[in-house]
């Protein structure tokens, strides 16, 4: 359940952050309860938008990366393909929506695997993907909270975008950037993984 709703908790820090929000300023006794629900609902809102519709998007694009590009890992790519389909030839044309339904049928196989370190090396990949929605949900938060405070205070109350008081706007701006091409190389990183388990540990249906 935490992993559903750990981004929401991580919006609210950046929210004091840019805010400049004194942890002194709160009433813990009193606000402690609403910040909770607050952070929680949002990381929940967060978790269900990029299951629904952004994980997918995501997922495309690393699937058409390695497949249809075939940018790393050929041997193995070729090895997932002939798997999928042995009819199958090194340029023919390839459905990012069959490979997607294929890579989802195997990760539902390696879970009811009767092999004991297919059935582990399955966990460890879930563990990795659970990290990575979380720090895309955190990416998420912070990018609407930067728009927020953007529009807040320079489209609104006409401030200079380069004063003094924007320091941590700027930081945080950074900050987002660097973990989102962060999460991106993580993100290709498990995808080429998820390859070489399916290379490997290709489960077959009886």
């Amino acid at each position: 359940m935490l992993r559903y709703i750990a981004s929401g908790f991580m919006g609210l820090l950046i929210y004091m952050f840019l805010f400049e929000i004194n942890i002194d300023e709160i009433n813990i006794s009193k606000d402690s309860l609403f910040l909770v629900i607050t952070a929680a609902t949002m990381g929940l809102i967060t978790y269900s938008i990029h299951v629904a519709f952004l994980d997918n998007y995501f997922y495309n694009k690393q699937i058409k990366k390695i497949f249809v590009k075939n940018s790393s890992n050929s041997d193995d790519v070729e090895k997932c393909m002939s798997n999928f389909n042995p009819e199958w030839k090194p340029g023919s044309e390839v459905s990012i929506d069959e490979i997607r339904f294929h890579l989802f049928s195997q990760s539902y196989l390696r879970q009811i695997s009767s092999d004991k370190n297919v059935r582990k090396l399955q966990r460890l990949m879930e563990k990795q993907l659970s990290l990575l929605t979380f720090l895309y949900c955190t990416i998420y938060q912070i990018f609407i909270l930067i728009i927020y405070f953007f529009i807040r205070t320079v489209v609104i109350e006409k401030k200079c975008l380069f004063s003094v008081e924007f320091l941590n706007f700027w930081f945080s701006l950074a900050a987002v950037l660097f973990l989102w091409y962060s999460v991106y190389c993580l993100d290709k990183r498990i995808s080429l993984r998820e390859i070489w388990l399916v290379a490997n540990y290709f489960q077959k249906t009886e």
